[in-house]
C-alpha cells in the first residue's frame, strides 16, 4: 500500500501545483434541500488540480463531496488521474477497486457533473449535475 501511495504521489506532481497560475470555481447542487457547495482549481493548461498540498477541492466533509476535502495520504486512494476530456470538461478522477468519483468542470466554468460509482453492487451509483461559477 505504501508502495501505491508513493507513486500516485510522484505521479500527481504536476496536480499538486495548487494555488499558483489557477481559477477557482465553485459548484453546487441542492439534494433533500440543501445546498452541497464544492470548490475546485483549474490550471492554466485547462486540468483541474489539488485545491491544497493533499486536497483535490474544499468542501464540508459532511458534503457528498466529503470524499474530495479528505487526505489524499491517507485516504487510500488507488489512482486519481486529472484529464481534460475532448468536450473541454476538466476532470478529476478518484477511486480504488470498489469505487471511484469523477468531477468535472466545463470549459466556460458554468456547468459540471458528480459521478459516484459503486463497482461492486452498483447500489448508490449517482449522477449529478452541477451549477458553476467562477470565483
Amino acid at each position: 500500500m505504501k508502495n501505491i501511495l508513493f507513486i500516485l504521489s510522484l505521479s500527481l506532481v504536476s496536480l499538486s501545483s495548487f494555488a499558483q497560475n489557477t481559477i477557482e470555481v465553485n459548484c453546487w447542487t441542492q439534494i433533500q434541500n440543501k445546498n452541497q457547495v464544492i470548490s475546485l482549481r483549474i490550471d492554466n493548461q485547462g486540468k483541474l488540480v489539488y485545491w491544497a498540498k493533499n486536497q483535490i477541492a474544499k468542501t464540508d466533509k459532511k458534503s457528498i463531496f466529503g470524499i474530495l476535502a479528505e487526505n489524499v495520504n491517507k485516504f487510500g486512494f488507488e489512482f486519481i488521474n486529472s484529464i481534460q476530456a475532448p468536450n473541454g470538461y476538466s476532470i478529476i478522477q478518484a477511486g480504488t477497486t470498489a469505487d471511484a468519483i469523477s468531477i468535472g468542470v466545463s470549459k466556460d466554468l458554468t456547468k459540471g457533473f458528480y459521478t459516484y460509482r459503486d463497482h461492486g453492487s452498483g447500489n448508490g451509483n449517482q449522477n449529478i449535475v452541477l451549477a458553476c461559477s467562477k470565483k
